[in-house]
């Protein structure tokens, strides 16, 4: 016979009798209570302390959501827009080029057209030109290809020119939106020098200045304070797509040495100021994504974490008007590397948090 037991009817000790007093403790509702046989128990549905009951709410997908107060949040999946012209693949013999209009999805995907024969081509999200979205569209002089799927609320329109069949052209990003709310867009209105949107971990969209050899984005006053003033934290999710170009991965447009962050000549990164501070990235290969977090107060004790290395050191000081990502003027441009978040913010990141959401959103290959 199974009945509800009394909690001076359990045995001494057992775990049901400490269930039941942790359940009166909490004050949980009368009519939930654990049920005993002889020594062994039954879980109830909606039992408070079964596992996984409770705990924080799963992550939005908003680095905005986990660092409040920052002065920028920018991530290549949202607050996207596309530039207005198409980036043909290098080796492409056509003389056409597409444009690409209308309002970007919330999402961000990779979009890309390919001809397959005169006048007819297929539209791909994938990143890869494996699997097209649209096969078969009609490729008509001035004439608009409507996107549907992932892409809808666009559209492709061909000029008029030679088309030669594998010739593939991909959308590049002219803006990211910043998520904080401060306005702190990152924009390139030049479409030669505008990062490509591709594909990241799990699905996600990334920016890639690797493929275009000469893409950035710009923070037009950002105004970062001088770190002895107000200190600050960075946070990056990042790919170094080829080690040793000596391109910067993110820097200023102030002509200065602040906010300098290159790609070692084999693994790892280095922060460049008055003083370099080194990060070797232990098992950060070629091609792989990893986070950094970066404090920056002025002191020989900041932290500076690539994936799991961790270095302490002094990377200086020096305010930061115009920030770049993937360029520092005098250095060159066009780093050889894919970004998924960049974050600066002046209070003290979450960081176990932080990194928990990054393994969430995308996957064990982030390295943490």
């Amino acid at each position: 016979m199974i009945r509800l037991a009394g909690l001076d009817e359990m045995p001494g000790g057992s775990p049901e009798r400490e269930r039941v007093r942790r359940y009166r403790r909490e004050r949980r509702p009368a009519h939930r209570r654990a049920m005993w046989i002889g020594g062994g128990s039954i879980s109830i549905p909606g039992d408070p302390f079964k596992a996984g009951a409770g705990g924080p709410p799963p992550f939005s997908g908003n680095w905005a959501d986990l660092f409040p107060g920052a002065f920028q949040v920018v991530q290549s999946d949202k607050g996207i827009e596309y530039g207005a012209v198409m980036r043909a693949d290098a080796g492409n013999t056509s003389s056409v080029a597409f444009a690409l209009t209308g309002a970007s999805p919330a999402v961000a995907v990779p979009i890309w057209i390919r001809i397959t024969a005169p006048g007819v081509g297929n539209v791909y999200y994938d990143g890869l030109g494996i699997t097209p979205a649209m096969a078969g569209v009609t490729i008509v002089d001035s004439v608009n290809i409507v996107l549907t799927g992932a892409g809808a609320g666009m559209a492709i329109t061909p000029g008029v020119g030679s088309q030669a069949p594998g010739d593939t052209w991909r959308a590049t990003c002219s803006l990211q939106a910043d998520q904080s709310g401060n306005g702190k867009n990152a924009t390139q209105v030049t479409p030669a020098n505008q990062p490509l949107v591709a594909m990241g971990p799990n699905g996600v969209a990334c920016l890639s200045g690797a493929a275009t050899g000469d893409g950035y984005l710009r923070t037009n006053a950002l105004n970062l304070p001088s770190p002895d003033v107000t200190p600050y934290w960075v946070f990056l999710v990042l790919r170094i797509d080829v080690y040793g170009s000596a391109l910067p991965v993110m820097g200023n447009f102030d002509f200065a040495l602040t906010n300098q962050l290159y790609p070692s000549n084999v693994t790892g990164l280095t922060q460049r100021h008055q003083f370099n501070v080194s990060n070797p990235g232990a098992g950060i290969a070629e091609g792989s994504w990893f986070i950094v977090e970066i404090k920056r107060s002025n002191s020989a004790a900041d932290p500076f974490k690539v994936g799991g290395s961790l270095v302490t050191g002094n990377a200086g000081v020096g305010a930061v008007a115009t920030e770049c990502m993937f360029q520092s003027p005098g250095s060159g441009y066009g780093s050889l590397a894919s970004m998924l978040a960049k974050v600066y913010t002046p209070n003290a990141p979450d960081w176990p948090a932080i990194r928990a959401a990054v393994t969430a959103k995308y996957g064990p290959v982030v390295a943490v």
